[in-house]
């Protein structure tokens, strides 16, 4: 069985909660990847470049 995690965060964010926010899905990612647990990533782009 698969699962999707999508994490989602406000885009209003300042630059430290947003590189927080970063570290830590990155650090899930590497997690998910050492328990052979992870098999893709892609990011999702802003609202402002929707059409």
């Amino acid at each position: 069985m698969k699962y999707i995690l999508l994490i989602h965060h406000d885009e209003a964010l300042d630059d430290d909660e947003r590189q927080h926010l970063l570290k830590e899905s990155v650090q899930l990612a590497n997690q998910l990847h050492e328990n052979r647990q992870y098999l893709d990533a892609a990011p999702l782009q802003p609202t402002f470049t929707r059409r």
